[in-house]
């Protein structure tokens, strides 16, 4: 009887999650080892699940449209920070088949020339 509750629970919050029953019963079982380097591995495993639901989806998407997703970055000056964050928006575009774009201009650029640039990016 306990059994039937707990595979009744089981199925009904794979359902909630969205995720197929046996990702859940296994992350379930890992989480409750308590084995840590088994959980992150876990968590690994639903992340990269969901990931490839998403990048399915998009891919759909973009089919169903017929437009060519293109996402432009303007990077002015050279923080490290900044630089960081455009590959690593890149590197998403990349695995989701968009296009991308960088525009790197030196930090002394003047505010007209910043704007030109904008707003001939916003006509494309």
């Amino acid at each position: 009887m306990r059994k039937d509750r707990n595979k009744k629970k089981t199925d009904r919050i794979a359902k909630i999650l969205d995720v197929p029953k046996n990702i859940y019963e296994n992350f379930a079982q890992i989480i409750l080892s308590g084995n840590r380097e088994a959980i992150l591995d876990g968590c690994q495993g639903v992340i990269e699940y969901e990931e490839n639901k998403i990048k399915l989806k998009i891919a759909e998407s973009v089919k169903a449209l017929q437009v060519e997703p293109h996402l432009a970055v303007v990077l002015v000056g050279d923080d490290p920070a900044s630089q960081i964050y455009v590959r690593n928006k890149q590197r998403d575009c990349e695995e989701c088949g968009f296009k991308s774009t960088e525009y790197r201009l030196d930090a002394n650029v003047s505010q007209p020339e910043l704007f030109e640039l904008v707003k001939g990016l916003s006509k494309d």
